[in-house]
């Protein structure tokens, strides 16, 4: 049976310093190379302007997961034009649905 999701792990382990390997490992997210960067680049707020259906949201969300996971007392905070959208983003990106307000 696979670990949880949830599960924590070490701090110095590739998983908890890569989201690349994060993404791969706990959600099952393979990301493709320029997915990869977005995934690795060193930024606290970012703007991704891309074609339709590249992944942005997915992206973000594994992105989002990665450094909630990581970071001990972190807020992250994801901005929508809609409310319904924000509401669900990380949900229904990775599979875990339920409720959120």
């Amino acid at each position: 049976m696979r670990e949880s999701v949830f599960a924590r792990s070490a701090p110095n382990s590739l998983e908890h310093l890569d989201a690349v390997v994060f993404g791969r490992e706990r959600l099952g997210f393979v990301a493709d190379l320029k997915q990869e960067l977005v995934l690795r680049a060193g930024i606290s707020r970012g703007l991704l302007n891309c074609t339709r259906q590249w992944g942005k949201s997915t992206v973000v969300a594994v992105k989002a997961v990665h450094h909630a996971f990581t970071l001990a007392d972190r807020l992250v905070v994801v901005c929508s034009p809609s409310c319904g959208r924000a509401g669900c983003f990380a949900g229904s990106r990775l599979g875990c649905c339920g409720s959120w307000a």
